[in-house]
């Protein structure tokens, strides 16, 4: 028993036996020393706030005890805090004032709670906060500090399971199975963190030993004592002596999949062409859809027919995925592939964890896929190896933790998976994979390299799974002229074509980074360049000529960045714009490249060494580090200086555009222009490259690389869409079409409402006044609606200010609000918004109009805030309006029109997902309403969905019926 005040003792040991109750078993093991067992107190607390500074109150303290993976008893108390709890916590726990009211306080409770705590091992879901926080409550009131080996529940969560979407207690109750009754309620809390310290411990336990080996090499970096349970772990493996099973393989310390290549057993059955024969196929896995059905025979009479192109409008819900599928699968069968190529890598992964599954238990064969990405999205093992001898700080030693535990599962080696919301981190720069060019033969890891892997067991698939942007750039190597060809989402590919086409080269981003090389190299402060070369690493020559090739580069860009400014920039005089473009064309940047042809040959032959000189450095480093031939010192050199090296490489990756033949092989599709402040020269110059229009390279680079292609997606609403899509699409006029009726009942599952009265976007109307004009609006429906809702704007300018507006009148602290560019980038902000409990509010743009899968309760009322028109003052549109009226057309009509209208429809499709979804759409830009080309807009809308056109302080009335007739 701990030693606590006199005073108190009496008073404590009261508290203790009326909130142990009648477990005498329990009470004995406080008295006497624990059980031979050790005991790991699982703590969770509510408090009135987590500022550990002597400000805030615990309200509630839980704690689970287990011993040997069984949990042996629990406690828990409420605690009055003697002070009012604020809303937002009530809100959040459920606790309220009137619960605390009778509780002891915790000067009353403090003995028994450090008395139960005494000789156990102190485990939390995030522990820094509630080992702290009670230690301050403790010291408030005369305590000693706890002194207990503590274990944090999320590293080892992270470690454990790193595939995981989010490590919240809640998220990870609902991913694992746990009963979470009452969320944010400590008794709860508590123990379902207590299941999950089992479940942890278990899964460690089932890692081999050589994995074990190498995580507990990096657990120095895990919080508290949490290392003792990976520690533990590989004891007990050590003593069981196991070997390694079948499946895996250990190479450098690092444990993966054996590889496997798929060997399809022989089968050939006829595609199901009626009802009768789809409907035994489906039986216990799908339903049998018209609509559905329909789309699958005719994909399969067009992969078997003349005609290259079909052109399909597949509206959601119909089950649009299968429909393409089942005839690819049995295209498998009669020896052709099939290439899926989607909009997003989300609807990618989408279909393969979800449409695949699903083929493999209707058709009654097997059949083999694989998923092409980018290499970048890969894990290079070589370099991952590498970095695990180099020093880390403690937060990437846990990323590589949780990567080393991946590796053990993966069979992809697709750091997709890991679902991180950003690759930002240093240590993704230095491990994705750079090509198969890039590899050494001699490596350990060759004949594990998964990009490798992948590239052979593509040219067997049936099926390649890929995205746009991956097939604009890799058609000829994927299509080969015999594969059929389906785009998902097809009216997106012309705008990834013409992104893939576009590139931006900073001359001053080139001279930040050269410099930071420069004084690196140069320094004489502390341990320098000097220092590898006194241990042999590099000769004085070798030193010499790296620095004197990123000299010239420091040098001879910004001489050409100059040129580009005083022909361009400094002749054309001031501007009031903080920012211009200005036009130029390939000719013009080829005529001043050639005025300083020595200049720029001398740029791109010392730019051409380096990256040499980088690669053997690199490989010298990597050998070094096996042999342990560089002490501390020179190794932190040289890991910080190779990833200033990787930094300026990436800022000249766009040089090659500067080249003599890259220029001269752009024609009238490709725009080049300048962006720059024109009133001061030392902010950034850039030289930026775009395709103006994507037809022609999709007919050339893409389309004759299949034998049949079929574009589906939500295409063909209005003769202006349609018009539009053939001609983005490069599609003849009368190209086989097919359309399909969605099988949502829109008048039962949806409502839209439109503001007639907003403030005219046409007038002059001020940015600040459209911004409190939106704040109201937006105010009025948040106060008087309690729906998840999803907010799409056209800016991120707008999200800020309108968030801002809203956060001044406290309604952040009422709802969750989710802002874009505020608090969380739009992978952050979709994870949080799907996974929330509450009701959230997000306000997003740009990839918030589609790619985002909302079903159900994810998404209740969408609010579009603007007609999603583009501004017409960009460079790029400019150019590009300027062209369509060249030839005889409205641009507003024939490009900026139909643009929006199918924007505004994707915006929509994010509202109804399936047949049990339910929701609002409101528009508060009043031209869906009073414009001519409105019925453009809600021409793209359902025929069947209820529309009413009211004035903006009547839509909340109208939002708040609807959700009691929806019953959300």
């Amino acid at each position: 028993m701990v030693n606590l005040k006199v005073g108190n003792q009496k008073r404590n040991a009261e508290h203790r036996l009326e909130f142990l109750g009648d477990s005498a078993n329990f009470k004995t093991k406080l008295v006497k020393k624990m059980s031979n067992l050790q005991t790991y107190a699982v703590v969770d607390l509510e408090m009135t706030g987590t500022n550990p500074n002597g400000s805030e109150r615990l309200i509630q303290f839980s704690c689970v005890f287990t011993e040997g993976n069984k949990i042996v008893n629990t406690f828990s108390t409420l605690i009055n805090p003697l002070r009012k709890i604020p809303e937002d916590v009530q809100n959040l726990t459920n606790i309220t004032d009137k619960d605390v009211k009778s509780a002891p306080t915790f000067d009353e409770v403090a003995g028994t709670i450090y008395a139960l705590l005494s000789d156990t091992v102190f485990v939390a879901h995030n522990i820094e906060l509630d080992y702290r926080f009670l230690n301050s409550e403790f010291e408030r009131i005369g305590f000693p500090k706890l002194d207990l080996e503590g274990i944090d529940t999320v590293q080892l969560a992270q470690i454990a399971f790193p595939t995981l979407a989010s490590y919240r207690l809640g998220d990870l109750a609902h991913f694992l199975g746990f009963k979470h009754k009452h969320p944010h309620h400590a008794d709860s809390d508590a123990f379902v963190t207590a299941e999950l310290f089992i479940l942890l411990q278990k899964k460690l336990a089932s890692m081999p030993e050589a994995l074990l080996k190498s995580l507990l090499k990096l657990s120095d970096a895990l919080l508290y004592e949490t290392k003792q349970c990976i520690l533990q772990a590989y004891e007990n493996k050590r003593k069981q002596y196991e070997m390694l099973d079948k499946e895996h393989i250990e190479v450098d310390g690092i444990v993966l999949r054996r590889p496997r290549f798929e060997v399809k057993k022989g089968f050939n059955d006829k595609f199901p062409k009626t009802e009768a024969e789809q409907s035994r196929l489906f039986s216990g896995v799908i339903d049998w859809r018209k609509e559905q059905a329909k789309m699958m025979n005719d994909i399969y009479e067009h992969f078997n027919g003349d005609e290259k192109m079909l052109l399909v409008q597949a509206p959601t819900g119909m089950g649009k995925t299968l429909g393409y599928l089942v005839p690819g699968a049995y295209q498998a069968q009669e020896g052709a592939s099939t290439v899926v190529s989607t909009s997003t890598t989300a609807l990618l992964d989408q279909i393969v964890k979800e449409s695949v599954p699903l083929l493999k238990k209707i058709v009654p064969f097997d059949f083999t896929y694989e998923v092409m990405k980018g290499s970048g999205h890969y894990i290079d093992l070589e370099k991952f190896s590498h970095t695990l001898k180099i020093p880390m700080n403690n937060q990437t030693r846990l990323l590589q933790m949780r990567i080393l535990s991946w590796l053990w599962q993966t069979t992809t080696g697709d750091m997709d998976e890991l679902r991180l919301t950003t690759y930002r981190a240093q240590l993704f720069k230095m491990i994705k994979h750079a090509g198969v060019g890039s590899l050494s033969d001699k490596s350990a890891f060759y004949g594990l390299d998964f990009v490798r892997l992948r590239d052979v067991r593509v040219k067997f698939a049936d099926f390649v799974f890929t995205n746009h942007s991956y097939l604009v750039r890799h058609a000829e190597e994927i299509g080969k002229k015999k594969a059929n060809l389906i785009l998902d989402e097809a009216q997106n590919i012309p705008s990834v074509a013409m992104e893939q086409g576009g590139s931006v080269f900073d001359f001053d981003l080139v001279k930040i980074y050269s410099d930071t090389l420069l004084v690196s190299m140069e320094s004489r402060i502390s341990f320098s360049f000097e220092g590898l070369i006194r241990q042999h690493f590099l000769t004085k020559n070798e030193y010499r000529t790296i620095l004197r090739n990123i000299q010239i580069i420091d040098h001879s860009v910004p001489f050409i960045r100059e040129k580009f400014w005083e022909r361009y920039v400094r002749t054309k005089g001031g501007s009031k714009k903080e920012f211009v473009e200005t036009l130029l064309s390939p000719n013009k940047v080829l005529g001043l490249l050639k005025e300083n042809f020595a200049i720029f040959l001398k740029t791109t032959k010392a730019y051409t060494e380096l990256l040499g000189q980088m690669t053997e450095m690199k490989q010298r480093f990597f050998r070094a580090l096996d042999a342990g031939t560089l002490d501390h010192e020179a190794v932190n050199l040289l890991t910080d200086w190779f990833i200033d090296c990787e930094k300026l490489v990436e800022s000249m990756e766009k040089w090659h555009l500067l080249e003599f033949s890259e220029l001269e092989k752009m024609d009238e599709t490709t725009l080049v222009w300048m962006k720059h402040s024109p009133n001061n020269p030392k902010t950034h110059l850039r030289l930026c490259f775009s395709r103006l229009e994507a037809g022609k390279y999709l007919e050339e680079r893409v389309y004759g690389y299949f034998k049949h292609i079929v574009m589906c997606g939500a295409l063909l609403f209005t003769k202006k869409t349609e018009d539009y899509t053939k001609d983005q699409l490069r599609l003849d006029d009368d190209v086989l079409t097919k359309r399909y009726q969605s099988e949502f009942d829109y008048a039962h599952q949806a409502r839209a409402v439109f503001a007639t009265d907003s403030p005219d976007l046409s007038s002059m109307l001020s940015k600040a006044e459209y911004h409190a004009y939106l704040t109201d609006a937006l105010s009025d429906i948040i106060e008087k609606t309690s729906l998840q809702t999803l907010v799409l704007f056209n800016s991120l300018e707008d999200i800020e200010a309108v968030y801002n507006g809203l956060s001044i009148r406290g309604l952040n602290k009422k709802r969750e609000i989710l802002a874009q560019g505020v608090n969380g980038t739009p992978e952050k902000l979709k994870k949080r918004f799907v996974l929330t409990s509450s009701k959230s509010i997000l306000l997003g743009a740009g990839s918030f109009w589609e790619g985002i899968d909302l079903p159900e309760d994810k998404l209740e009322l969408l609010v579009i805030t603007r007609l999603p028109f583009q501004s017409p003052d960009s460079l790029i549109n400019k150019v590009r309006y300027r062209n369509v009226q060249a030839k005889g057309h409205n641009p507003f009509s024939a490009v900026s029109l139909p643009e929006a209208a199918l924007k505004f429809r994707q915006g929509f499709g994010r509202l109804i997902r399936t047949k049990d979804d339910h929701g609002i759409l409101a528009v508060l830009d009043s031209r869906i309403v009073n414009k001519r080309y409105a019925h453009e807009f809600t021409d793209t809308l359902p025929k069947d969905l209820r529309i009413d056109r009211v004035e903006m302080k009547d839509i909340p009335e109208i939002i708040r019926d609807t959700e009691k007739d929806f019953g959300f």
